[in-house]
């Protein structure tokens, strides 16, 4: 049998009108089967992530919210950084050490987040003022605070915003100001995608 638009009794007109009607229905097909395939990917994708802090390994702010408000000092200047500071347009990372971190973890994990995360490196450190600035040093004496900024989260404030329950920790924020990957930096398993640690 004929398709329809090759009957005798259509016109070419009809016959014109009738493969446009079917090439924008194809086309539509083919958009609406992308988008469903767009969003399957990313509702599995949440629908992980949510799996994952529901199981308590991560229980901050999952990728895609906004960073929550916060006010942290600097290290070692009354200077502060504010969530507002972090959306202004350029991406940034918080790690967050301990000071009885081994120097040399603290080194490693500052070098493969620095090398492979972008944005600017703000190393966040919660025990005493000493303790940290103590890591701080050592951290110069391994040359591996170039481009580090580090902030002293005095009360653990910020660690228990952002859901940090061990350390290092790894949050990458975008340059709007959301979040884009959290971890667990873990030896042989490096800090290139955090989203995929949590």
């Amino acid at each position: 049998m004929e398709p329809p638009f090759k009957q005798p009794w259509i016109s070419s007109e009809h016959r014109i009108m009738m493969l446009s009607i079917y090439a924008v229905l194809c086309i539509l097909l083919a958009a609406e089967a992308l988008a469903v395939n767009v969003i399957l990917k990313r509702t599995l994708g949440y629908e992980k992530l949510l799996d994952q802090r529901l199981r308590g390994l991560w229980s901050g702010p999952l990728p895609g919210a906004d960073v929550p408000r916060f006010r942290v000092t600097y290290l070692d200047s009354p200077k502060t950084l504010t969530n507002a500071d972090l959306e202004k347009g350029s991406a940034a990372v918080l790690v967050f050490l301990s000071s009885a971190m081994p120097p040399r973890i603290v080194f490693w994990v500052l070098e493969v987040v620095r090398s492979r995360v972008p944005g600017v490196l703000y190393a966040v450190c919660n025990d005493s003022r000493p303790e940290c600035l103590a890591l701080r040093d050592a951290c110069v004496l391994s040359g591996s605070v170039e481009s580090t900024v580090f902030l002293y989260d005095e009360g653990n404030s910020l660690a228990v915003q952002f859901g940090i329950e061990s350390r290092p920790s790894v949050v990458a924020i975008d340059d709007t100001g959301c979040i884009a990957k959290t971890g667990v930096a873990k030896i042989g398993n490096p800090v290139d995608a955090p989203a995929r640690n949590v």
